[in-house]
């Protein structure tokens, strides 16, 4: 997995480098390092991912996007987006607008 440079990680996020999990070949023996295939997580410079999030395999993290707390990401996350949930679904973008509270 890659992390580029000013990114935030809560505690507890977890990063799942492995698309098939098992403990065990077809033939029912125990899988050694040759039989895993490492798919890559990519997490783009200034990107924020809440604690407890989980992060799949082949998944990028776009530039400042936001991950909130405990949400479960699928697919990939664009720029300056905010996801939340599980699956991570996408809230709204970051802007420079200011916003109003009323």
């Amino acid at each position: 997995m890659t992390i580029e440079d000013h990114v935030f990680i809560g505690h507890g996020v977890t990063f799942v480098n492995d698309l098939y999990p098992r403990a065990t070949t077809p033939r029912g023996e125990l899988q050694t390092g040759k039989d895993w295939k490492v798919e890559p997580v990519l997490v783009r410079t200034g990107a924020s991912i809440g604690s407890g999030a989980t992060i799949l395999s082949n998944v990028v993290i776009g530039q400042n996007a936001i991950v909130g707390a405990g949400s479960v990401v699928t697919r990939d996350v664009p720029a300056n987006a905010i996801v939340a949930g599980n699956p991570a679904r996408l809230l709204r973008y970051i802007t420079t607008e200011p916003r109003r509270i009323e």
